[in-house]
């Protein structure tokens, strides 16, 4: 597991999120992340998915750099 301190339950959300497609992209199960990506679009976090999984950082970690 990822050692993180989430500043928000956003965050955690996020986490969740990107793990998951991590781990369904690594072992091509392209079905599972697909749908992973449809959630996040339901939920609204497309581009802080973008973000995160670009640069590996909580967008409300990046106030702080």
């Amino acid at each position: 597991m990822v050692e993180h301190k989430f500043n928000t339950e956003y965050d955690i959300i996020l986490c969740a999120f990107s793990l998951s497609l991590d781990c369904f992209e690594r072992e091509d199960q392209l079905f599972a992340a697909q749908c992973i990506w449809w959630l996040v679009s339901i939920i609204q976090f497309t581009k802080i998915s973008i973000y995160y999984r670009h640069y590996k950082i909580f967008p409300s970690d990046s106030s702080r750099i």
